[in-house]
């Protein structure tokens, strides 16, 4: 357990390298955005952007390196 999560992180929660989509090769022309955020370590964290952005058909894959 993370201890920037101050205990909320729940076991619940699936690690990134089980849910993501690996990058396709077969858009090309298509844009490819990143973001950094600082300290982010938590699966609750992930899980709670991916419940946000689930429903935007323009989102094809997300990736997280909790590490």
């Amino acid at each position: 357990m993370s201890k920037s999560c101050g205990g909320a992180c729940g076991g619940d929660a699936t690690s990134a390298a089980d849910t993501d989509i690996q990058a396709s090769s077969e858009a090309p022309g298509r844009w490819v955005s990143v973001y950094a955020v600082p300290k982010m370590d938590c699966p609750s964290e992930e899980r709670m952007i991916r419940l946000a952005l689930n429903g935007f058909e323009e989102i094809r894959a997300l990736s997280f390196d909790l590490s």
